[in-house]
């Protein structure tokens, strides 16, 4: 039911699945020795100098049709920070620290006042991830976007060192899963957002409760970035760490199990966020239908030791961030299980 849903608003995840495997079998045809696993986990991992020491971790991503929202809006002062986030976020899956983003932005006319509070924005990004901005790319492009819209991707670029990648295959039944909570949809879901605005003619520029900002500047609130919370917590024996992007909790988390684990998610664990609630009871859709689409406030999990779970709820909060255990691991083939 949640794929139908997300596929009536535009998007098919049955079809990312299949781009996928015909992308691993392209990028088998651009081997090197120095690459260290392969295309389908959230970072690439490339081995400097081919032997151990030093790992370049790297991420690409967009922004997505969240821009369109903020193209609506005309409020692209945090539009970059989304940007950041989801790059940074992937490359900190495992364990590394982000050195550098690269961002791309492309425009049907360019207007240097609009595309300074974009890479502004996206500066800022990097000033909180603690990283640089190395450069980028601005193209216009009148044939080929419309007037007013706009797309920005870009790629992360970071450092682990070999002993200390985090890639899953540490993951053990009696596990536990670790949420920290996300801020509002981050940059996933916002076709069918965008859908639900449209059909139930929903004003954006009017608060959906009093005393909240306007419903438009709740959805256009950036994708936290995790870097300084995780790095707090990389000195306790993690286990594994996925960001939670497009496909939801169980579309993420599954892609660093290992094949003998499965996760059981306890959906009563945390509370589903207000705003997300307006949107989905809004459609009448159910939590159950948008797991695929939506991260139901929880924007990163982290898996380890059972012993350990307390110590690192612990530091999470210290760090500023909400954290609560959302499930655990446990024998069977690779899945993830919601109860």
């Amino acid at each position: 039911m949640s794929e139908d849903v997300y596929r009536q608003a535009g998007v098919d995840v049955g079809a990312g699945d299949e781009a996928v495997r015909r992308y691993q079998q392209a990028a088998g045809l651009a081997w090197r020795p120095e690459v260290l696993g392969g295309i389908g986990h959230f970072a690439g991992l490339f081995a400097l100098g081919g032997g151990p020491g030093q790992v370049l971790v790297a991420g690409a991503d967009g922004v997505g049709s969240k821009l369109l929202l903020a193209s609506q809006l005309n409020a692209f002062d945090d539009i970059g920070v989304d940007l950041v986030a989801m790059v940074v976020n992937d490359v900190l899956t495992a364990g590394a620290r982000p050195l550098f983003v690269l961002d791309y932005l492309a425009v049907d006319r360019l207007d240097p006042v609009q595309a300074g509070q974009v890479v502004a924005s996206v500066a800022r990004g990097c000033r909180e991830a603690g990283c640089a901005l190395l450069g980028g790319e601005t193209a216009e492009l009148p044939d080929m976007l419309r007037p007013g819209v706009l797309d920005l991707a870009g790629f992360a670029v970071g450092t682990v060192a070999s002993e200390r990648i985090i890639s899953g295959d540490a993951i053990r039944p009696g596990h536990r899963v670790v949420g920290i909570a996300s801020q509002g949809f981050h940059a996933n879901g916002y076709s069918l957002i965008r859908k639900i605005v449209k059909d139930f003619n929903l004003d954006l520029a009017v608060p959906r409760a009093p005393g909240l900002p306007a419903l438009g500047a709740e959805l256009l609130v950036p994708t936290r970035i995790y870097v300084g919370a995780v790095h707090d917590v990389l000195g306790l024996p993690l286990s594994g760490l996925a960001h939670v992007t497009g496909g939801g909790l169980g579309g993420n988390l599954v892609r660093i199990l290992p094949d003998h684990c499965r996760a059981v998610i306890d959906q009563a664990s945390w509370a589903e966020p207000e705003l997300c609630q307006f949107i989905r009871q809004t459609a009448g859709l159910s939590r159950e239908a948008v797991r695929h689409v939506f991260n139901l406030g929880i924007g990163f999990l982290l898996v380890a030791p059972a012993e350990v779970t307390a110590d690192l709820i612990a530091t999470l909060v210290a760090s500023g961030e909400s954290a609560v255990e959302v499930g655990w691991i446990e024998a069977g083939a690779r899945a993830v299980l919601w109860q």
